[in-house]
C-alpha cells in the first residue's frame, strides 16, 4: 500500500486552505486524493475524489472520528472523467464550523457534504491529545500499482474571526 500526506499546521481559527488536483485518474476505490483536515490517524475530515466500479470518478467525504470512518454525504458527486484534468479543492473553517467545497473551474464552487464540527479536531475532543491540527495533501494507491495524484498547489489563508453579538 502506498500513502502519502504532506500538512501544515493550523495556525488560525478561521481560515480557507486551496488546492488543485491535477489529472488525477482514480480506478477504483483503492485510488484516493484530495485536501485533509487532520489531527491524528483516529480523528479526521478528508475531500477526496476516488472512484467505484458502477459509476466511475466520484468526490466523497470521509470522517474519522474516534477511530471509525465513514462517508459524510450521500449521494456521492460524480464526476466525468473528461473534468479529471483540474479539480480544485477548498476547506472552509469558520470557528467551530468546517465545510468543504469544489469547483472544475476555480470561479463557480459547490459545497459538498454538510457542515462539520470543526471542533473535532482539537487537542480537547475525545481524550488527551497534543498536536494540533493539520490541514494538507493527501492520496492513497492502496492496490501498489504505482499510481500518483499531482497536486498544483496549496493555499492557506487566515480568515477575520466573526463578530461577537452586541
Amino acid at each position: 500500500h502506498f500513502q502519502s500526506l504532506v500538512a501544515r499546521r493550523v495556525e488560525d481559527f478561521c481560515f480557507e486552505a486551496e488546492t488543485c488536483l491535477v489529472g488525477f485518474q482514480p480506478q477504483n476505490f483503492h485510488h484516493l486524493a484530495g485536501l485533509i483536515l487532520y489531527y491524528n490517524t483516529a480523528l479526521h475530515y478528508y475531500l477526496h475524489l476516488s472512484a467505484d466500479d458502477s459509476h466511475g470518478p466520484y468526490l466523497g467525504v470521509l470522517q474519522t472520528d474516534c477511530g471509525v470512518s465513514s462517508m459524510v454525504q450521500t449521494p456521492l458527486v460524480r464526476v466525468q472523467r473528461r473534468d479529471l484534468s483540474r479539480v480544485y479543492l477548498r476547506a472552509s473553517v469558520r470557528d467551530t464550523r468546517l465545510q468543504f467545497s469544489y469547483s472544475l473551474d476555480h470561479k463557480h464552487w459547490m459545497s459538498i457534504g454538510p457542515e462539520l464540527d470543526a471542533t473535532k479536531l482539537s487537542d480537547d475532543y475525545g481524550g488527551l491529545h497534543f498536536t494540533g491540527a493539520f490541514v494538507g495533501l493527501c492520496a492513497q494507491d492502496l492496490q501498489g500499482l504505482g499510481l500518483t495524484a499531482d497536486f498544483e498547489f496549496l493555499s492557506y489563508r487566515p480568515l477575520p474571526l466573526p463578530k461577537a453579538p452586541e
